[in-house]
């Protein structure tokens, strides 16, 4: 019923009525440009702490995330298969922190980088799962395009902005305090994403009875 044709009303008409789509649509920004500081900061860490070894470490990690994607994206599909959009975002959200707390209370310790990884990429797969239904299935198919575009737009905007921030902190004050900058905005998410469960399902309860 959220999908039906609306036509004759403009995109700002469709947002109003749809106020979550704004909450979920930041909620995504904050977690990918988080997300994103795996290669970004993690690699200039590696540097830091393994010399020229960094590169080739980073590199083998990175391998992992391809594999990971491959092998348990199918196994996440069919067990997850059931599980509310909203609550699969919370679960890649949980994921990402857990991998960067490992990441950096073990930084040295190169097997934990492999585990952080692993971690880092079953919520990526878990993030994507939620990013085309949660839409989809609460707008209207005449503004999906819009939505969409306006959305793709604000978010590599905002997320360029997270990184030029992050990138600053690291050189002029220092990777902790960067870190420290990171680990917050994903709380954030975290805790706007527990908003939004009991929201949504407020305001879309014909996509929670089955």
């Amino acid at each position: 019923e959220y999908q039906a044709s609306k036509s004759g009303e403009s995109l700002f008409a469709i947002l109003k009525q749809n106020k979550l789509i704004a909450l979920y649509a930041l909620i995504m920004t904050l977690y990918w440009g988080d997300y994103g500081q795996y290669g970004y900061r993690m690699p200039l860490d590696m540097g830091q702490i393994h010399g020229d070894r960094g590169a080739l470490i980073y590199g083998s990690i990175s391998s992992l995330n391809s594999i990971t994607v491959v092998l348990f994206t199918p196994i996440l599909t069919r067990v997850f298969r059931n599980m509310v959009s909203t609550k699969k975002c919370i679960t890649g959200q949980s994921l990402l922190m857990v991998g960067f707390l490992c990441f950096l209370s073990f930084r040295g310790i190169i097997p934990a980088y492999y585990i952080a990884m692993f971690l880092f990429t079953l919520g990526e797969i878990m993030s994507t799962f939620v990013e085309g239904p949660y839409l989809t299935q609460r707008i209207p198919a005449s503004h999906r395009g819009r939505i969409n575009g306006v959305m793709s737009i604000a978010q590599s905007v905002l997320q360029g902005i997270m990184t030029l921030v992050v990138g600053g902190l690291y050189d002029k004050a220092s990777p902790a305090v960067a870190w420290s900058f990171v680990l917050v905005i994903l709380a954030v998410a975290i805790c706007l994403t527990l908003v939004l469960i009991p929201t949504d399902k407020r305001r879309y309860p014909a996509l929670y009875t089955k």
